[in-house]
This record gives C-alpha cells, sequence and structure tokens, in this order.
C-alpha cells in the first residue's frame, strides 16, 4: 500500500510542477481559467448536440487528467532512478570512508617507518632505506591524493631543523622534514576526496 502511495503522491507532485500548480493560489487561478474556457467553448459550441458541447467544454479539464495519467505511468521508473541514484551516493560515501580508513592506516604506517629511521640514523648509515622510504612515500601520496600533496612532502618550506650539518645530520633532518609532512596530511584525510579509480590501500605493504 505504501509503494502505490508513494507512485500517486509523485504523480500528483509532478502533475503540480509540470503545470505551475505548486501553490494553492496557482491551483485557484488554474480552475477558474479552466472554467472561463469551458464556459467560453460551451457558448460558442450552441449550435452543436448537447453531448458534442458537453464534451468539448470538458476538454481543458481533460488535459490535467491526462498530464495525471502520463505522469503517473511514469512514476515507477522515477521512483526506482532516484532511488538507485540515492543509493550509489551512500555507496560512494560508504567507499570513500572505506578508502580514507586504509589510506590513513598505510600513513600511519608510512610514521611509522620513518620514526624507526630516524631513530637507527644515529647510529648508522640509513640514507639508502631512508631515501627508498621517502620515494615510496611519494608514490603513494601522489597515487592516492594526487601530485601536488606529493610534491609537497620533499617540500621543506617553513621548517626550521636543529639536527646539525653531517651526513646524518641532514639524513635526520630529511626524515624528520617528511614525518612532519604525513603528520600534516593525516588529519586532513578525512576532508579530501580519493579517487574512484584507485584500488583501496593497504597499510600492511609499508
Amino acid at each position: 500500500m505504501g509503494y502505490w502511495c508513494a507512485i500517486f503522491s509523485r504523480a500528483w507532485r509532478d502533475t503540480r510542477r509540470a503545470t505551475k500548480t505548486d501553490t494553492v493560489e496557482a491551483i485557484v487561478v488554474l480552475l477558474l481559467g479552466q472554467v472561463v474556457l469551458g464556459a467560453l467553448i460551451w457558448y460558442l459550441t450552441d449550435e452543436a448536440t448537447l453531448w458534442v458541447r458537453i464534451a468539448t467544454a470538458a476538454t481543458p479539464f481533460a488535459v490535467a487528467v491526462l498530464i495525471f495519467g502520463i505522469k503517473l505511468v511514469a512514476a515507477p521508473k522515477v521512483l526506482a532512478e532516484e532511488t538507485e541514484q540515492a543509493l550509489s551516493v551512500l555507496r560512494r560515501r560508504a567507499d570513500q570512508k572505506d578508502r580514507k580508513r586504509a589510506a590513513k592506516d598505510a600513513l600511519g604506517s608510512f610514521m611509522n617507518e620513518g620514526n624507526n629511521l630516524f631513530r637507527d640514523s644515529r647510529e648508522r648509515d640509513v640514507e639508502t632505506e631512508a631515501l627508498e622510504w621517502a620515494t615510496r612515500c611519494r608514490d603513494f601520496i601522489r597515487e592516492t591524493f594526487g601530485s601536488g600533496e606529493a610534491a609537497l612532502l620533499l617540500d621543506d618550506s617553513g621548517y626550521t631543523f636543529f639536527s646539525g650539518g653531517s651526513a646524518g645530520g641532514r639524513m635526520r633532518s630529511f626524515i624528520d622534514g617528511r614525518m612532519r609532512r604525513l603528520g600534516e596530511l593525516l588529519p586532513r584525510v578525512d576532508q579530501m576526496d580519493l579517487r574512484a579509480d584507485l584500488e583501496t590501500p593497504t597499510s600492511d605493504l609499508y
């Protein structure tokens, strides 16, 4: 019963929209106009038979009935399309939520790896590992968030480092800069849209 009520309600709403009778005032004006037009047709067909005059005078009212019939036939398809569109929006939102959660997990894993490299850099040369780590970070961010975010990852603008001028110090500054960028990106993920053609990122690969 609810389904058919929705069908008739939608057909009635579409009919009112098509006849521009979305308000009570518009309905009154239309009815008055139809009455006047019907009366005029009745007057002009005074030489025709009674039934012809009745049918002719009722023609303006039949137009609204015809429009309602057309909208009634179309209503199931219209409602089905609108329902599918609404479900599609909900699916996209759910998909984005899953992708963002996975992306944040991956960024967290990158940050953990960077922390380990920064700690180890005080005891051994981690340059090769750090450059490889930064490259993977950049590639992941480019594929997930775009080239702008990837370029920002490698940019030290606005940062001050205190790790000294030695090779180890410079490498710690390099790692520190990438860690800061990752830390800034992480809370912004929820406000960003991930590309729909991407595979859901997985953090256990990093």
